[in-house]
This record gives structure tokens, C-alpha cells and sequence, in this order.
């Protein structure tokens, strides 16, 4: 099937249609999307069982659902979200978890399934989603797609998200994260690379959360002491200094602070 021709071809209809989906309609809708499938979820939708925004209820998942576009970016269904994306769906609709599409595509761990594909599909769903206009950020005080996409340590779409104008340290109000920011999730996990990248972009190491406590106290708690360093160089940076300047010297001394 031909994507687009066919999807500008029902989009508004499809968009504005009365859903009269039974639950066997929903759960064949949540099926096709799973599976990746673009004829099932095309089938529902040219029916009116169902639209581009149809919010469906996966098992393990907030018992009051997701939007099917939601569900696809998680399940790394990557036609389906082409499909949803060329029909003009809701890119930043967002369940009662205020997770965006775009954060469930970021967030998702390595060992899903042992395939390094698994990433890659990821990555190329986020960046459609990035490049369609979705939402860099979320709602004040929540968590960010930067902030999901370091927690795992995903470089690649860290990356793609700063380079598209991200916060690098988004989520923060009144100088509080009140959900932990990218660089909290890095550090408490031992991802160094993403530090480094967050680091280098400016990311602020003092920033706390709610419960008073900053990256530096997670990498200590989590015994993640291969970033300390670079944490440690970025705390005592002064007015002027960056930390590609001065946290690459191989004489900084990172001991003081460590314990």
C-alpha cells in the first residue's frame, strides 16, 4: 500500500468521523498497531470504527489508555507511525502519564527483544516525530523527551533533540526539577556519554529535584563513579568557563567532592 496517496485521501473524513468502535474493534485496532500492520489500522478508520487519534487500552499499560499514535511510538511500529503521522494525527497527545509519542519512543531499553535494530527503529520513529513538529518539551514540571531519552542512555537521539533545539535541561521551574532532568537520569544510570554530550550542552549539575538532591548524589548512591568526574569538573566550573574548555584537562582533579 501506497501510504500517502491513500491517507490524504481519508485524513478529514477519518479525523472527524464518529467512532462507533465495539471492543473488538479496539482490540484489533491495538493489534494491527503492535504488529505494525498499516492495512488493519487502515481498514478501522476507512470503516469509522476508528480515527487517527483513537485511544486504545494495552495491558501493562495506565488502565485509562493511550492514543494509538502513543502506542505505535512505543511498540517501535514505525509504518504505522508514518501512516498515522501523513494522516495528521495528534503528534502530541498525551495520556494521563503525560508521556508524549515522541517520549514513549524515546524511552525503551536495550535489551528489549536483543536487537540492535530495536534501537534503530526508535531512532528513526523519533526523529519523524521531530521533524513532523512535535513537542520538544512538556508540561511544566514533567518529565522532557531529553530527559526519557538519557535514562537509557539513548546518545543518538539525545543528540537529534538538542541539535533540534531541546532544553537540555527542560522540565525545571523556579530552578526545581520536579521531575528529575536528562542529566539526573544519565548520572544515576552511568551513562557517560550522555553526561558528557548534556554537560557540553550547557546542562546545569546543581539543578535538584524535588527530594534536594542533584546528579552528583545519584551517581555517588548508585556507585556510578566513572561519571564523577566530569560532574565534578562541571560543578566547579566559574563564570566564564565551559566545560569542553576546562573539564577535558587531563590535570583537573576529581577527587575532591567524591566522598
Amino acid at each position: 500500500m501506497k501510504i500517502l496517496p491513500v491517507v490524504l485521501a481519508l485524513a478529514n473524513v477519518a479525523f472527524f468521523s464518529i467512532l462507533s468502535a465495539s471492543a473488538d474493534d479496539l482490540h484489533d485496532l491495538r493489534r494491527a498497531v503492535e504488529q505494525d500492520h498499516v492495512p488493519g489500522v487502515h481498514k478501522l478508520i476507512q470503516a469509522g470504527k476508528a480515527t487517527v487519534d483513537t485511544w486504545v487500552y494495552p495491558p501493562g499499560f495506565d488502565n485509562r489508555g493511550l492514543p494509538i499514535l502513543g502506542l505505535a511510538a512505543r511498540e517501535g511500529s514505525e509504518r504505522v507511525t508514518e501512516y498515522l503521522i501523513q494522516a495528521r494525527a495528534n503528534l502530541n497527545a498525551r495520556p494521563h502519564t503525560k508521556e508524549s509519542p515522541l517520549m514513549l519512543a524515546a524511552l525503551f531499553p536495550d535489551e528489549i527483544g536483543g536487537d540492535p535494530s530495536v534501537y534503530d527503529k526508535h531512532e528513526r520513529i523519533a526523529r519523524q516525530l521531530i521533524d513532523a513538529g512535535a513537542d520538544l518539551e512538556n508540561e511544566p514540571g514533567e518529565f522532557t523527551p531529553l530527559a526519557y531519552s538519557a535514562y537509557y542512555g539513548h546518545i543518538r537521539i539525545t543528540r537529534y533533540l538538542l541539535e533540534k533545539g531541546a532544553l537540555v535541561d527542560g522540565g525545571v521551574v523556579d530552578g526545581v526539577a520536579r521531575s528529575n532532568t536528562a542529566l539526573i537520569f544519565a548520572a544515576m544510570n552511568g551513562h557517560k556519554e550522555t553526561v558528557r554530550l548534556l554537560l557540553e550542552h550547557g546542562a546545569d549539575v546543581r539543578i535538584a529535584n524535588s527530594w534536594g538532591n542533584d546528579a552528583v548524589y545519584y551517581a555517588k548512591k548508585n556507585n556510578q563513579n566513572h561519571v564523577l568526574p566530569d560532574l565534578l569538573c562541571a560543578r566547579d566550573l566559574q563564570a566564564g568557563e565551559t566545560f569542553a574548555e576546562k573539564c577535558s584537562k587531563p590535570s583537573w582533579s576529581w577527587g575532591r567532592g567524591l566522598f
